[in-house]
């Protein structure tokens, strides 16, 4: 798996890349040439604007200076306005949906980098994607952290920082930004009208574990499905094992790396969900401060162990 498929598929990968360097100067000529574009010439703004974000409804509406990392990243709906001095890292991918409003020097930021001091001197980040979606408004100077998927009908206040996922059909502000009402589908609020559902969002779908080998086939047998919890304190970690069942998790609190026999690593953080190698030997281990908790979900059959040591 090239770096550049890493990144389309939200893995860590690295961004001195060639071929991702040679893409996101691309897309800075594209930059430079809608961001010189002056209003007496819409054809031309047009033409410019569609070269940069090809992925944008044609009805949407971008006003330069516009700033982002690849531009074909970035799927914007019918309707859409985007103000002034917009800031879009969109490595990780960036959707916004139909008629929603996004005020002027807002930054929608998918790189998430290691959070260990020493990984971090390293070029590896994670796009994590940002979804918003119908009908929002987003107040001036908005910044929106990665992984963040905001619902239909919001409002975000001017200079908030959002951090987290945000329902439909509630008014958010602050840093970071928290629910101050909800709001009415007839445009007024109604601060007794409850909530109309949990948020819910996709955290991966793939036939693939994190180091990209294909999952096998499901085995014939009685199913047996099983969670684990699995809670490691600092320093803490596992013995070498393989699993012959497909298994995934996710970490609830703290930082876990997984570490293959070939030395391969991914660290997968608060929230985040992860695809396990079946087969293949590796352990998990706590290089943090902090104690890490770990949801494990095993797509098993009767009689099968759902792990084999290795040591």
């Amino acid at each position: 798996m090239t770096e550049y498929e890493k990144m389309l598929n939200n893995l860590p990968y690295n961004y001195t890349d060639e071929e991702i360097q040679a893409r996101i100067l691309n897309t800075y000529h594209a930059m430079r040439d809608l961001n010189r574009c002056g209003a007496w010439d819409m054809e031309e703004f047009r033409r410019c604007m569609s070269a940069l974000l090809p992925n944008a409804h044609p009805s949407a509406l971008v006003i330069p200076p516009f700033h982002c990392d690849h531009g074909d990243r970035i799927t914007i709906g019918e309707g859409v306005v985007v103000n002034f001095n917009g800031v879009f890292l969109d490595g990780g991918g960036i959707t916004i949906g139909n008629h929603t409003l996004i005020g002027p020097n807002c930054q929608l930021l998918t790189p998430d980098h290691p959070h260990d001091h020493v990984e971090r001197r390293e070029p590896i980040e994670t796009g994590l994607p940002i979804r918003i979606g119908d009908d929002c408004w987003l107040g001036g100077g908005v910044t929106v952290c990665p992984g963040v998927t905001i619902g239909n009908r919001v409002i975000v206040g001017a200079g908030s920082v959002v951090t987290h996922d945000i329902p439909d059909d509630v008014v958010v502000a602050g840093n970071p930004a928290k629910i101050i009402k909800t709001t009415g589908n007839n445009g007024g609020t109604d601060k007794r009208q409850e909530m109309k559902s949990p948020v819910r969002r996709e955290l991966f779908r793939t036939s693939r574990s994190w180091d990209g080998t294909e999952l096998p086939d499901y085995p014939t047998g009685k199913p047996e499905l099983v969670a684990m919890r699995y809670v490691f304190e600092p320093g803490q970690s596992l013995r070498l094992h393989h699993h012959d069942v497909i298994n995934f998790g996710v970490v609830e609190q703290g930082e876990l790396t997984i570490v293959s026999a070939d030395g391969s690593e991914k660290t997968v953080r608060q929230g985040e969900a992860v695809v396990e190698m079946v087969g293949t030997v590796h352990h998990g281990e706590n290089r943090g401060h902090e104690p890490v908790t770990l949801n494990m979900f095993y797509l098993s059959q009767k009689g099968v162990p759902l792990s084999v040591d290795d040591e």
